[in-house]
């Protein structure tokens, strides 16, 4: 029976930073499916996958949004620990149904065997749930995501009653949902840092399918990184997460930089 769940947020993306090449950031060639900004990204789940292998408990199974900032997030950590990454389109990214450019469809687990490898990429694992491909509004994310937990922990404490902790690799937005799903509180605050973890424990003689469930001991942790929290993001923002509206509202904000200031030479990079 599951009795512990990390929740973590996908690492520094590509086009956050002033060098951003669309064409060698798209390994899937899909637009929208941007990966890890090179080498910052890459550092910070470096990072991460040293801090994930400190914790108690250990991380059994790691479960990934398909797209590839996710994928390449747990990559470090999947491969120090010899296991490979279930692909769950149920804790996908959000997309709104009006976007500009259209919703981008993720890859195929299959195609992303191909992509990182068929070792890394567990193609026998079927997604509980997939997104709407014209998109969500607001109350049909929470459904989505709700809907996702309910059916994703029942099959596995159904079925694999031996798992007992897992990982989470998720988006800003799905892992606010899904937090304030776990604690039972819609007004919780959400903190959502590139890279930040999340840890909840099952409350005693409960299945964990309900909302309220889960105690949070820890809230968007990103002490592990360098930078500490960078590019948090809430619904509250309005931009979409990673948008250019987004970004600019930030470098408004922040004096035109994106990146922390403790971290000068990728601050060289950003305008």
């Amino acid at each position: 029976m599951v009795k512990t769940i990390y929740i973590a947020r996908h690492a520094f993306r590509a086009n956050w930073v002033a060098d951003y090449d669309p064409q060698s950031s798209l390994p899937t060639g899909i637009a929208g499916d941007i990966a890890l900004a090179r080498p910052y990204g890459l550092e910070q789940s470096a990072q991460l996958a040293e801090y994930l292998n400190t914790l108690d408990p250990a991380i059994q199974r790691v479960y990934s949004s398909p797209f590839v900032r996710c994928i390449e997030t747990c990559k470090p950590f999947v491969e120090k620990i010899k296991v490979p990454i279930f692909i769950e389109n149920g804790v996908s990214e959000w997309y709104r149904p009006d976007r500009k450019g259209g919703i981008p469809i993720p890859a195929k687990k299959e195609k992303l065997a191909e992509i990182f490898s068929k070792d890394l990429i567990n193609v026998d694992y079927n997604p509980v749930l997939f997104p709407s491909p014209k998109g969500e509004t607001f109350e049909e994310l929470k459904t989505r995501v709700r809907n996702f937990f309910t059916q994703f922990i029942r099959n596995l404490n159904e079925n694999e009653s031996e798992l007992e902790t897992i990982l989470i690799t998720t988006h800003a937005a799905t892992k606010i949902i899904l937090a304030k799903h776990l604690v039972g509180d819609e007004n919780a605050t959400i903190n959502c840092g590139t890279c930040s973890v999340d840890k909840y424990i099952i409350k005693p003689d409960v299945q964990g399918s309900n909302p309220g469930d889960w105690i949070c001991l820890d809230q968007g942790y990103t002490d592990f990184l360098t930078n500490g929290e960078e590019m948090n993001w809430t619904f509250e923002n309005f931009y979409e997460v990673g948008t250019e509206k987004d970004l600019d509202a930030r470098r408004r904000a922040s004096g035109g930089k994106l990146l922390s200031e403790r971290d000068s030479r990728c601050n060289e990079r950003i305008r």
